[in-house]
């Protein structure tokens, strides 16, 4: 399956639930990118990946989960 098929999984599951979406796909450029974070989705990560954006964004969305 696709990231979209285990986001809606995970959603299903626990509908509270941290998401961030890792994607070689842009959202400008990609129409399911802006679809997912339009459904809940938390984050997304575009890959290549800056290491230090991506610890930041971990960071926010576990402090956001406590």
């Amino acid at each position: 399956g696709s990231g979209r098929d285990v986001f809606h999984l995970l959603r299903k599951a626990d509908p509270h639930a941290r998401a961030m979406l890792i994607t070689g796909q842009r959202a400008e450029t990609d129409e399911l990118v802006k679809k997912t974070l339009a459904e809940g989705a938390d984050a997304v990560c575009y890959k290549p990946f800056d290491v230090m954006e991506l610890l930041k964004t971990l960071k926010r969305l576990a402090v956001h989960a406590e």
